[in-house]
C-alpha cells in the first residue's frame, strides 16, 4: 500500500468516525438542555437556601463573635507592657484570620467545581449550534440570526464564568497581603478592620455568584428551549441535520 492510498484510507475512516460522532454530540446537547439545566438550577437553589455560609446569620454571627474578641483583646492589650505588645501578633483577630477564611475556602472549592461544570456544558451547546449553521445563501436568514444571538449569549456567559474563577485567586492574594500587614503591625486596628471588610466583600460576592449560577441555568434553558426549532433547523425541516427535537 503506497502512502497516497494509505492517506485516503485514513481520511475515509476519520470521516466515518466523525459522521458517527455528530449524532452523539447532538444527543448530549439535547440532554443538557432538556434535563441537566433544569436539574442544576434546582440543585443550586437548594444549595443556596441550605448552605450555612451563604445565610445572613453566618456573617452576623462572625461579626458578633469578632467584636467580642476585639473588645477582650483591647482590654488585654492595655494591661500588657509595651515591649510585650510589640513582640506579639495578638492584635490580629484569631476568629477572622482562621474561621472565616476556612469557611470561604470550602465554599470557593464548591463554586469552582460548579463553574468548571458549567463551562463544559456551554462548550457542548456552542458546538451543537455551530454545527447546525447552514451554508451562506441569499434570504431566509432569520433562523441564522437566532443562532448567532444564542451563540452570543453562550459566549457572554462563558466569559462571565471564567472571570468568576479569577476572582477567587484575587481574593486569596489580597487576603495574604493583608495578613502580612497585620502580622507586621499587630497593634494597628485599621488593618484588622480592612481584613474584615475584605472577607465581607468576598462573602457578598460568593452569594452573588451562587445566585448568578442558578440564573444562568434558568435563563439559558429558557432562551434556548424557546428557540430550539430554529437553532436546530434555521431554514426549516429541509435543513435539519440532527435528530428530531425532544423538547
Amino acid at each position: 500500500i503506497n502512502a497516497e492510498s494509505w492517506g485516503m484510507s485514513v481520511s475515509s475512516e476519520s470521516r466515518a468516525s466523525f459522521d458517527a460522532w455528530r449524532p452523539s454530540l447532538f444527543s448530549r446537547a439535547q440532554h443538557i438542555l432538556r434535563t441537566v439545566f433544569p436539574a442544576k438550577a434546582l440543585e443550586i437553589e437548594a444549595y443556596r437556601e441550605t448552605e450555612p455560609v451563604l445565610q445572613t446569620s453566618f456573617w452576623e454571627s462572625l461579626s458578633h463573635k469578632e467584636s467580642s474578641k476585639e473588645q477582650k483583646e483591647e482590654h488585654a492589650r492595655k494591661r500588657r507592657k509595651t515591649d510585650e505588645n510589640k513582640s506579639s501578633v495578638d492584635g490580629a483577630s484569631p476568629f477572622v484570620d482562621s474561621a472565616a477564611n476556612a469557611s470561604f475556602v470550602t465554599l470557593i472549592a464548591r463554586l469552582k467545581k460548579e463553574i468548571i461544570e458549567l463551562l463544559g456544558y456551554l462548550s457542548v451547546l456552542k458546538t451543537w449550534i455551530q454545527l447546525h449553521i447552514p451554508r451562506i445563501e441569499d434570504g431566509g436568514n432569520f433562523g441564522v440570526e437566532v443562532q448567532e444571538e444564542a451563540l452570543g449569549e453562550l459566549t457572554k456567559e462563558e466569559i462571565r464564568t471564567q472571570y468568576a474563577l479569577e476572582d477567587a485567586e484575587k481574593y486569596h492574594i489580597a487576603r495574604g497581603k493583608m495578613m502580612t500587614k497585620i502580622a507586621k503591625y499587630p497593634g494597628l486596628a485599621d488593618y484588622r478592620h480592612s481584613l474584615r471588610e475584605l472577607d465581607e466583600r468576598e462573602w457578598v460576592s460568593m452569594r452573588a455568584r451562587v445566585l448568578s449560577l442558578r440564573n444562568s441555568y434558568l435563563l439559558l434553558n429558557d432562551h434556548l428551549s424557546k428557540n430550539y426549532a430554529l437553532l436546530q433547523a434555521p431554514r426549516g425541516t429541509s435543513d435539519r441535520t440532527a435528530t428530531t427535537s425532544v423538547l
